[in-house]
């Protein structure tokens, strides 16, 4: 199927008026597409930003978009690659399903996850699993979906992960000639990527932040090179841009200040977390057959999976899905009773202590009720890991000739290491049935007296001396 033909046209807040190809609602007419409509972009981020709802619908089709405009202008510019229209659609689709497997609250059921024992669980992994149950739920054929054969399938899965499915070195879906297209959806390599302009873009302007880079500047100023540092062709960028692509990872770096690293959006992330292990024992999913699930284990049951959205904090509120306990730490949450703060700690000096011997020692006072908090340097810790440094440049007289180029670090250097420690009430650690009149702090159960506790805290950060910066 040509991809340029049955589009539909589709206005955008970010993109204005756009079109996906027929293939592409194939699967957007689906129930576990249509979910995606209930789960938002930034997660808790609304709780500090109110404007800040839109979902992971909108930027899955945003990326989509992108996705197959960057195939086309390849195709256009450089016929010599050969890049096919099932190339095309195969791009429109890993752009429009890369999220497919998002769990409900973005980034913190991912932690939540982690923190349940899933050690295994991907977003990515899941995702091309959901495009499987999709295909195999709506009866659709490769065909249907504007591909070819299976090995299709397995490039558009790829794209999706960035990496080769089986996790070895190579990839499938397309040979060696064609690697240069796995940078276009997910590159893990330089984060220059159809999906991170839409998020970027997307998040930007619901936060009412403004943005100056230009992604259809970067994508006209892309070119396909076989660079003597790699040993498959890949994607490089005209020297006139580099000013471009730093905005964009100056765009990106606002955008952690915002949420990453501002103290009440971290906070809530983290009383959310909360919510949901006091929830787990009790939430009960079915899935297929009518098995019963855990908030914890419902993706080994795609059916199961697909219920949960981010309606699942009404279901604990409302519906008492939940526990007493979780549903007590989602009123403090709405009415802003969040976990107590200390202090905050914005670097340390290295001939003191190291990070890690503090961290260890000050969750020693009480491992439960002390809650450190990490942020980073922006989206990469330091500069040399800086993945717009990965990225490769061509001059104006030889397309061929390759180089790297040094992008600085426009991130304030006070922010670089920041914890903030907070106390986490006793009701939050213990079943609610043994603190039936918890103190006007919040205290019951096995926990320790909020104010006691602070105290110790504060002395310990005394007695650091001069081997800490405090405050903030």
């Amino acid at each position: 199927m040509n991809s340029e033909t049955c589009c539909h046209g589709i206005s955008d807040v970010i993109h204005s008026d756009l079109k996906l190809p027929e293939a592409c609602y194939k699967i957007i007419d689906t129930f576990q597409f249509q979910r995606l409509r209930l789960i938002k972009q930034l997660g808790t981020g609304s709780r500090v930003y109110p404007s800040a709802s839109h979902t992971r619908f909108e930027h899955a089709i945003g990326a989509s978009h992108l996705a197959g405009k960057y195939g086309k202008m390849l195709q256009s510019k450089q016929p010599e690659l050969h890049i096919t229209e099932t190339d095309v659609t195969s791009l429109y689709l890993a752009g429009l399903t890369r999220d497919l497997g998002g769990g409900p609250l973005a980034s913190v059921w991912t932690e939540f996850m982690t923190r349940t024992g899933q050690v295994n669980y991907s977003p990515g992994v899941m995702s091309t699993r959901m495009l499987d149950y999709v295909m195999e739920q709506n009866d659709l054929t490769v065909e249907m979906l504007g591909l070819r054969s299976v090995e299709d399938i397995v490039f558009v899965k790829e794209l999706v992960l960035g990496k080769p499915l089986d996790g070895g070195n190579e990839f499938k879906g397309r040979g060696r000639d064609k690697w240069f297209l796995y940078q276009i959806v997910t590159n893990l390599a330089t984060t220059i990527d159809t999906a991170t302009f839409d998020a970027t873009l997307r998040d930007a302007n619901y936060l009412n932040l403004k943005t100056a880079f230009d992604t259809d500047l970067i994508m006209n100023n892309t070119y396909v090179s076989k660079a003597k540092e790699e040993a498959e062709s890949t994607l490089t960028y005209a020297h006139s841009i580099l000013d471009n692509l730093l905005e964009f990872g100056r765009a990106r770096e606002q955008l952690y200040f915002f949420l990453g690293g501002r103290k009440v959006v971290r906070v809530i992330e983290e009383m959310m977390i909360d919510v949901l292990i006091a929830a787990d024992e009790h939430f009960i999913v079915t899935g297929k057959d009518g098995q019963r699930f855990k908030l914890s284990n419902a993706h080994e049951d795609l059916a199961a999976f697909c219920k949960l959205t981010d309606t699942i904090v009404d279901q604990i509120y409302n519906w008492g899905n939940g526990g007493d306990r979780a549903k007590r730490l989602l009123d403090d949450i709405m009415r802003r009773k969040l976990y107590q703060f200390v202090n905050s700690v914005t670097d340390l000096t290295a001939e003191s202590m190291e990070m890690s011997a503090f961290v260890a020692k000050l969750q020693a006072i009480n491992p439960t009720q002390v809650v450190i908090i990490k942020t980073t340097r922006g989206f990469y810790p330091n500069d040399e890991d800086n993945p717009l440094n990965k990225a490769l440049f061509y001059g104006k007289q030889n397309k061929e000739h390759t180089f790297r180029a040094s992008f600085a670090t426009t991130l304030r250097k006070a922010q670089n290491g920041r914890l903030y420690i907070v106390l986490r009430p006793g009701y939050a650690l213990t079943p609610m049935g043994g603190c039936a009149t918890p103190t006007e702090r919040g205290d019951c159960g096995d926990g320790e007296d909020l104010d006691l506790l602070k105290e110790r805290v504060k002395k310990y950060l005394a007695e650091c001396g001069t081997c800490i910066k405090i405050g903030l």
